[in-house]
């Protein structure tokens, strides 16, 4: 079973901001056939100009109808290697089938 599960995305502004950077094109898919996997795709734009000033990592944390954080998973941004936007891909292994939150929030 696949399944779209974007809606469960909460994005932490106020980290973007203290970065320095916006996410867009976020995207998350939960696939249940045979593995429990969750794959969150997106896009990280500089607020200004078109370099990022340090190198930035995007964590993305799972967690269950509880609060719990099951799962979580970082993709790292080289601040010498990036221009005008970076894309990402962070797949995570689900211990469970129930989400209620993905957070997706980028850190230096």
């Amino acid at each position: 079973m696949d399944s779209d599960v974007t809606q469960l995305i909460e994005r932490l502004e106020a980290f973007e901001e203290r970065v320095g950077v916006r996410l867009e094109a976020l995207y998350a898919h939960f696939d249940s056939d045979g593995y429990l996997n969750l794959t969150v795709n997106g896009e990280v734009h500089p607020r200004e100009g078109t370099t990022i000033k340090q190198d930035i990592v995007v964590h993305v944390g799972a967690c269950d109808t509880s609060g719990r954080l099951v799962a979580k998973s970082e993709t790292w941004l080289m601040a010498d290697e990036f221009f005008g936007f970076a894309t990402f891909q962070v797949e995570e292994h689900l211990p469970i089938h129930e989400l209620s939150k993905i957070r997706v929030c980028p850190k230096v």
